[in-house]
Parts: structure tokens; sequence; C-alpha cells
């Protein structure tokens, strides 16, 4: 299997790469995806921090895996250019997720506080690996809740005088 990494690179079409990954990925893994693509689009439009109106910013806080036909196979990114970082790689690529975080550890590991990362209960392969690395669980940092709008019990609404239905 040949792999090969480098740096996000605004000027091509790496964006809609990301985007077709987590689509793709919020397919494949149903219930218990982590990003949306609202969270992707963010990352590069949301320019809530003024880190983000240097050039240099999305090159220097996403990497991308590619395989032998340059398709994108799994990347590493940071969201706000800080020690937070989450990997995403194919279910079938998944001996390259030990390959990513080693990655991280090593060209992101001196940024600021302690590197940090989630991942669902699901992601126990993922769980131990980051545990061989030497990160430690802080227990539960997200909870997803979800509700069927359908089985929700809902009272008829009031209008008012001069409204019918």
């Amino acid at each position: 299997m040949r792999v090969s990494t480098r740096a996000y690179n605004p000027e091509s079409g790496d964006f809609e790469r990301l985007c077709r990954f987590i689509i793709q990925d919020n397919r494949a893994k149903r219930d218990y995806f982590v990003w949306q693509l609202g969270r992707i689009v963010d990352w590069k439009y949301g320019l809530w921090g003024e880190d983000k109106y240097f050039p240099n910013f999305f090159r220097r806080n996403a990497q991308l895996w590619l395989d032998y036909f340059d398709e994108l196979i799994g990347f590493a990114i940071s969201e706000n250019g800080d020690n937070m970082f989450h990997i995403f790689i194919k279910e079938s690529y998944a001996p390259v997720y030990e390959v990513i975080v080693q990655w991280v550890i090593e060209h992101w590991g001196d940024r600021d506080g302690a590197l940090s990362t989630q991942v669902t209960e699901k992601q126990s392969a993922q769980m131990r690996i980051l545990e061989q690395c030497g990160f430690v669980s802080k227990g539960i940092a997200e909870v997803t809740r979800t509700y069927n709008l359908r089985e929700m019990e809902t009272t008829a609404p009031v209008l008012a005088e001069g409204f019918e239905r």
C-alpha cells in the first residue's frame, strides 16, 4: 500500500476533497460521525480568528494522506491552529491512523499545551493507538442527542381570531 502525505493546498482542489471526504465519512458512519459538512466549511470560511486571515494558516493546520491514485484517504486537521486536532481516515486504510498520529505528534507537538483530540466510543481501535502513543483519556467531551419529530407529541396550534386552517 503506497501512501503519501502533503500539506493542504488552498490553491488546489483540496477544500473540495475535504468536503467530499466528510460527506462520505458521514454516510459510512451514520450515527457516530465526528464532523458535519458545516464544520469543515466553517474551518475554511468562518473567520472568527485573526490567524485565518494569513494564507499559511490552512497549510499549517491540515495535512493530507493520499493513495497511489492521489485519492484522499485521510487527513489531520487543527480547527483553530492550536493543540486540538482531529484525524479522519477511510476505514479501508485504518492502519494509517497510527502514522497520522505520529505525524501530528512530531509536527504539531510543540503547540501550546498538550495535544488533544476527540474520538467516539465506537472508535476503540483509535483509542488504543492514541493510548499507545501516550494520550490519556480525560473523560467524556461531547454528548450528541437526537430526536424524531414524527414521534414528538404536540398540541394543535392556536390561531389568532380571523385566521382559519
